[in-house]
């Protein structure tokens, strides 16, 4: 069966080391971004961080399912690797001046990592499904 273009895009060989090497740089965007000293001004916690905690970790679970797609037991390290970056960056914002470290955002991070898994993978295989011709009885 032909491959079509956006397939390729998705899931060909070079889209998957392009997938992996986005999460790669958006890891150290995200850590980068947590390593900042925050302004000292003091701002009311309008619950927004914890948005983008979930928009960033289901980002890079994002990359990291179509990076890894057709091998799910690699699905389990990219999780379990996800969870310890946010943890670690967690841990490390403790030390930076303005930064503290929470449970709630490690919360968030999870929350964003299931649903990027989830979401991606839902999408995923029904893309796959749609490539798949499907056998008929009438037509056997």
């Amino acid at each position: 069966m032909k491959t079509s273009p956006f397939h390729r895009l998705l899931f060909g060989r070079t889209a998957r080391r392009l997938w992996a090497l986005l999460l790669v740089l958006l890891s150290l965007a995200i850590v980068a971004l947590a390593m900042t000293p925050a302004s000292q001004e003091i701002t009311p916690d309008t619950g927004l961080d914890k948005v983008e905690h979930v928009v960033a970790f289901g980002a890079l679970a994002w990359c990291g399912v179509l990076a890894l797609w057709r091998r799910p037991a690699a699905l389990s390290w990219l999780t379990a690797g996800l969870l310890l970056l946010g943890v670690g960056i967690e841990l490390a914002q403790t030390q930076v001046p303005g930064r503290t470290g929470s449970w709630n955002d490690i919360v968030a991070d999870a929350i964003g990592i299931a649903l990027g898994l989830a979401l991606t993978t839902a999408l995923a295989r029904a893309l796959e499904r749609r490539r798949t011709p499907r056998t008929d009885a009438a037509t056997r």
